[in-house]
């Protein structure tokens, strides 16, 4: 695909967005003037400010089709559904280089540098084009270019850097380096993020300083903790010339600025997040904009959702109910402790069911009553205690059926009953937002930073922001006194049914003392002490250690797209993916290659049209 070819794919879409916009009519027509040089298409600010919004309607492409799996299957978080499928494949790193998956995540991030391109390049010559409008023009342009880039350079390592409009050349003459591409990125982002170039405010669907500074934030975090990895799966980082420390103290800088900026907080409901009806909400920072309207939305949400049992349409229909393309493995049901209210959003251990006659919902029909042996009638137990238990249901058809219930499609009053909630817009058109950047994010950033400039423990600041911010929400709010559920609070929730067969075992033993009584006394005893240590507590400089705050990474940001770079940058990815526990009969295991892996393969396409193969190579072991 040339880049002619690709400038010429992005007219279209900047006029689309303006009709949307009710724009001029000369700058509607459709006409063979579409394409047209670009020099000549950007009479105004207004024509420019639409072709801006086409950047960011671009920018949706790469959660759409075979691209929507790269970077989110192939983790310890989520699973494909389907094994032999594209996502299948990609998710236990079988691609080739020809491989849909692999094609399309190259070719679409840089369709949208691209656009990005054309309109940082023309601003400057847009007639009468007041500088400020001109900076926050370019300076958002700059920002999702970047965040393009960032992505390429974390999947494919060396990308090419083209920082101009092409034309006459294309994105296959030379592969740079990873420093000169992160180079390229920190340089945007730092453009976006000074003085007077974007605002401070927040305006819906764009960037701004905050934004800048947040991604600019997570790059110096990506950066460092690449560069850390020991081993080095990807040789070209032990080149760099960045301090992984100083990178980790600017991290740290940029997310301390953004707090004291109090231009957000945290939801008060962690579910709020990501409700139809509470879209760009107070924890948004960044979110790609998605809508009912005709052809403005999108089926991504769809590819997660709850399981039916009863109506094999359910997904076209119910607020509720995917096509479940995704899937979260088993073991990572277990990643959240006790009395964590994010694991009752995100994780579905239950199904819709359906009267098969009428097909209408009848209730949610949970797991746990589930058999998980034709020999035995032993149930699924997922919070068991008994490894040997735990393995069984984790592996069982049972298993296999829990769900990411995270993004959902009703706007009644109560998110529990969406399951009995009927479908306002197509299952194909559905309005959920990308959240690409939430404050959320941030705190985790500063808390990792922090830890990371301090041989691993947290101090005292992090430490309170992880406590009485990160885990008081996640604990879940008591509307009773208006305020979140005390550790106390939540461990009487908890432990109530290990609480209670304990106080029936020590009764049962203080009546009647017997051998037997005594062995289910200390069963019961055991079971308590085994789900109290899984509460969600707080934690001590001792107890949050780096691999814990990586979890607590997980669970708040779990299906939201970024698990498979965190694991990536840190070096977890070859350890953590494999071990993931699910049904070996429907998934097979991740045999996953440390020396391969870590970067995906150049599309074969473009190798092809390379004139350089020198410059322009393939990447180690494919």
């Amino acid at each position: 695909m040339k880049i002619r070819e690709i400038k010429l794919m992005f007219v279209p879409v900047v006029l689309s967005v303006a009709l949307s916009l009710g724009a001029c009519a000369d700058f509607l027509e459709e006409t063979s003037e579409s394409k047209r040089v670009m020099n000549n298409f950007y009479k105004t600010t207004e024509e420019l400010e639409a072709g801006l919004l086409g950047v960011y309607a671009t920018a949706k492409i790469v959660y759409e089709g075979a691209a929507l799996g790269v970077a989110n299957v192939g983790t310890d978080e989520v699973y494909a559904i389907n094994a032999s499928s594209n996502m299948g494949v990609a998710d236990r790193y079988l691609y080739p280089a020809s491989h849909n998956t692999v094609t399309q995540w190259y070719q679409r991030h840089f369709k949208i540098i691209q656009t990005a391109n054309i309109i940082i390049d023309y601003a400057p010559k847009v007639p009468n084009i007041a500088e400020k409008d001109m900076n926050r023009i370019i300076g958002e342009a700059k920002v999702i270019r970047a965040w393009c880039y960032f992505r390429l350079v974390q999947t494919f390592g060396p990308v090419p850097v083209e920082l101009k409009e092409t034309t006459d050349i294309s994105f296959r003459i030379r592969r740079n380096p990873i420093g000169e591409v992160y180079a390229a990125i920190i340089d945007d982002l730092k453009f976006a993020a000074g003085e007077g170039i974007l605002p401070e405010n927040i305006t819906t669907g764009h960037v701004n300083r905050w934004v800048a500074k947040g991604m600019l934030a997570k790059v110096y975090l990506t950066l460092g903790t690449s560069m850390n990895r020991n081993p080095q799966p990807v040789p070209e980082y032990d080149e760099l010339e960045y301090d992984p420390a100083e990178l980790f103290g600017e991290c740290l800088t940029l997310c301390d600025e953004i707090i004291a900026s109090e231009k957000y907080s945290l939801c008060q409901t962690y579910g709020d997040i990501f409700l139809l009806g509470k879209k760009n909400g107070q924890e948004s920072m960044w979110e790609l904009q998605f809508s009912s309207s005709p052809g403005l939305g999108s089926n991504w949400s769809k590819q997660f959702g709850v399981q039916q049992t009863g109506n094999a349409n359910a997904a076209t229909v119910s607020c509720l109910v995917g096509s479940s393309s995704f899937a979260p493995p088993p073991s990572f049901y277990r990643y959240f402790k006790l009395g964590d209210s994010r694991r009752i959003w995100s994780i579905a251990d239950y199904r819709v069911r359906y009267d098969t006659s009428t097909g209408d919902p009848l209730d949610l029909a949970y797991l746990k009553d589930e058999s998980i042996s034709d020999v035995t009638d032993e149930t699924f137990n997922i919070d068991t205690d008994d490894p040997d238990s735990l393995k069984r249901s984790m592996i069982s058809i049972p298993g296999g059926r829990l769900r990411v219930s995270k993004y959902r499609w009703g706007y009644g009053a109560d998110p529990s009953m969406y399951w009995a909630e009927t479908l306002s817009f197509e299952s194909t058109n559905c309005p959920n937002n990308v959240i690409v950047l939430r404050y959320a994010d941030i705190l985790l950033m500063r808390i990792e930073a922090d830890m990371l400039r301090n041989q691993g423990t947290a101090g005292s600041e992090s430490l309170k922001i992880m406590n009485e911010q990160l885990l008081a929400r996640a604990r879940g709010w008591n509307a009773a006194a208006n305020r979140y559920y005390t550790v106390e609070e939540m461990k009487e929730q908890a432990l109530a049914d290990a609480r209670k067969w304990l106080d029936v075992a020590t009764a049962n033993h203080e009546k009647n003392p017997t051998a037997e009584t005594e062995t289910e006394l200390a069963e019961a005893r055991a079971n308590f002490a085994a789900k109290e240590a899984r509460c969600l507590v707080d934690y001590t400089a001792a107890t949050l250690t780096y691999d814990e705050l990586l979890t607590q990474r997980a669970c708040e940001l779990c299906f939201e797209f970024h698990r498979w770079f965190d694991l990536c940058r840190t070096g977890r990815l070859h350890t953590l993916a494999p071990a993931r526990v699910v049904n070996p009969n429907s998934i097979p295991v991740i045999n996953f290659n440390f020396e391969v892996n870590y970067l995906m393969p150049i599309p074969t396409y473009e190798l092809d049209l390379a004139e350089d193969k020198s410059l322009f190579y393939q990447n180690y072991g494919y």
